[in-house]
């Protein structure tokens, strides 16, 4: 953000934001309040470019739902990650190092 604050037109975040927010709407389609508050920008750096099985992803978002999960939040990373650490605690950690689907 410091980096583009004497732009003249913000138009090039502004557009990047709404590739994020059109990629979080396309890939999770079933807003749940745990998805308040996570880092999708890292997410979508990161998946964007793959072709992702929406349905799987649905499927897998509610039946983890449904069990005694200690972090929700962490569901979202999970599913594109497969790292189980980021159902045991709001640590993001292990998402940031690289782990791959």
């Amino acid at each position: 953000m410091v980096a583009n604050q004497a732009q003249a037109s913000a138009v090039q975040i502004w557009n990047y934001f709404r590739s994020v927010v059109e990629w979080v709407k396309a890939v999770f389609p079933t807003y749940r309040t745990p998805m308040k508050g996570r880092n999708w920008g890292s997410m979508y750096y990161r998946f964007n470019d793959y072709n992702l099985d929406l349905n799987e992803l649905e499927m897998r978002i509610a039946k983890i739902n449904d069990d005694d999960v200690a972090y929700k939040p962490g569901i979202y990373d999970y599913v594109l990650t497969g790292d189980e650490q980021l159902l045991k605690s709001s640590c993001m950690c292990r998402f940031n190092e690289g782990s791959t689907i």
